[in-house]
């Protein structure tokens, strides 16, 4: 379903008139009528905009992709200078030792929109293949992974936790070590002092920024 469709469709379910949605963000009513018609297509930071009014994804929103829902997990970057689409690849499993990944499965790719000072080289997804973070992340759901070795409290990270294996967990930095925790006692928290996780080489590969969910 192309983009122009879409946006008509979801300016119906809202109820909202071509001037109404205007409104909402920021753009003239021709804006919206030149768009529904095919005739031209948003510029990038527009796309973005119509997509976190209506609260799914832009891939979704674009016609590219059957992803509806899109859910921030942490604070979005600005969104001054949005200005190209990416394609990033999704995995099934990432395999690592202690210094670098060894193995990688791609099972697909998913778009995003990036401002120009960032690279699709910084992200990277993963489908989640079981369900030790339900019911907060489902079997089947994707996470948009930003690489990085750092996280706050709360964070939900990919962390390296030996033997050749990377795991999503909840992270929490305590004075003396860290704790990864699944949800809701679905498997026992992990508790690393800071003397051991150096030891073992524990350490954070990526943070999840974003889910996609089919409905």
């Amino acid at each position: 379903m192309k983009f122009a469709k879409r946006l008509y469709i979801l300016r119906k379910e809202k109820g909202l008139s071509q001037k109404d949605l205007a409104a909402e963000i920021g753009v003239s009513p021709s804006s919206i009528s030149l768009w529904e018609a095919d005739k031209v297509v948003p510029e990038a930071e527009k796309i973005l905009n119509l997509a976190q009014y209506f609260q799914v994804s832009s891939d979704y929103l674009l016609g590219s992709s059957n992803f509806i829902q899109q859910k921030s997990i942490i604070t979005q970057t600005s969104l001054l200078n949005i200005d190209k689409i990416v394609s990033v690849p999704v995995f099934d499993r990432i395999l690592v030792d202690e210094n670098f990944i060894i193995d990688k499965n791609a099972v697909g790719s998913l778009d995003l929109i990036l401002s120009c000072d960032r690279s699709e080289n910084d992200f990277f997804a993963v489908k989640i293949t079981d369900s030790s973070l339900f019911p907060f992340i489902n079997e089947g759901d994707i996470l948009l992974c930003q690489n990085t070795d750092q996280a706050q409290d709360g964070d939900l990270v990919l962390v390296y936790i030996g033997q050749h294996r990377s795991v999503f967990k909840f992270y929490q930095e305590l004075s003396d070590g860290i704790i990864l925790r699944s949800s809701q006692g679905s498997s026992p928290a992990l508790y690393f002092s800071k003397e051991e996780a150096a030891q073992k080489n524990i350490r954070i590969l990526a943070k999840a920024v974003e889910l996609r969910r089919t409905l």
